[in-house]
């Protein structure tokens, strides 16, 4: 008398778990998916705050260290640099020309953000500072200031006149932090 052998799973068990695996790999690869970006976009929101803040405290700074009117901004190559003599208000000629003369802003008080670079546009790797000169730079989201073709270069989008800086960048509408 030959024994059967009921050890292992038939054919029909083997393609029932293949499908709901199948069926759960679509379901959960979109949502991944959608992690990435909302991470991007935080991301950019909390680049963007550190940006801002540091742009707002060196504003004051100007007014206060470097006799700047108040409506003054950072200028665009200050932000570009990283550094506030880089603009004309805290140059050290500025400074020592005025009446009286006032002290030059020490290298540890002239940067925006700590470290040699500003922080990376999450969506491009870009830190790079785009000047924003016209009236269309005074509302976050449209660039068409940033550059003469409206094109997304990347990076940031300063405008020196209002203090306003957003992503120069549109994956997922970042732009309207």
């Amino acid at each position: 008398m030959m024994k059967i052998n009921d050890k292992g799973f038939t054919l029909i068990e083997i393609l029932m778990v293949v499908m709901l695996v199948a069926i759960m790999a679509l379901v959960a690869v979109p949502q991944f998916l959608d992690f990435q970006t909302q991470s991007k976009n935080a991301a950019t929101q909390g680049a963007l705050g550190a940006l801002r803040t540091a742009i707002a405290n060196q504003k004051i700074q100007m007014v206060v260290k470097c006799a700047a009117p108040a409506s003054a901004w950072p200028e665009f190559a200050a932000v570009s640099g990283n550094d506030i003599t880089d603009g004309t208000y805290c140059a050290a000629a500025t400074l020592a020309a005025l009446t009286p003369p006032l002290p030059a802003i020490p290298a540890a008080d002239a940067v925006f953000i700590s470290g040699e670079d500003l922080p990376v546009n999450p969506w491009d790797d870009s830190s790079t500072v785009t000047d924003c000169a016209v009236a269309a730079c005074t509302t976050g989201g449209d660039r068409s200031g940033c550059s003469a073709a409206a094109t997304l270069d990347g990076g940031w989008c300063y405008d020196d006149a209002s203090g306003i800086i957003f992503a120069n960048s549109d994956n997922d509408n970042e732009n309207t932090f």
